[in-house]
C-alpha cells in the first residue's frame, strides 16, 4: 500500500476491516453521494464556525471537487 496513504489511514484509526466494509458499500454509497455530500456542507454551515470560509463559491467548488471524486 502507498506509504501515504497508510500514514492517512493510521492517522484516522482505518484498519484493514473497515476498508473492506467501505469497499463493498461503495456502489450504495456511490447512489446517495451527492446528497449526503449536500447534508454534510448543510450540517457544517449550520454552525458559526464553519459558515466563515463556507461562501457560496466556496461550497460550489467542494462540492463539485467531492462530486469528481466520488
Amino acid at each position: 500500500m502507498n506509504d501515504s496513504i497508510e500514514s492517512y489511514r493510521k492517522y484516522i484509526g482505518l484498519v484493514d476491516a473497515e476498508v473492506d466494509a467501505l469497499r463493498e458499500a461503495r456502489p450504495h454509497i456511490e447512489l446517495h453521494a451527492e446528497a449526503f455530500i449536500e447534508c454534510f456542507y448543510a450540517h457544517l454551515k449550520a454552525f458559526e464556525g464553519t459558515q466563515a470560509f463556507l461562501k457560496e463559491d466556496v461550497l460550489h467548488r467542494l462540492l463539485t471537487a467531492q462530486l469528481i471524486i466520488c
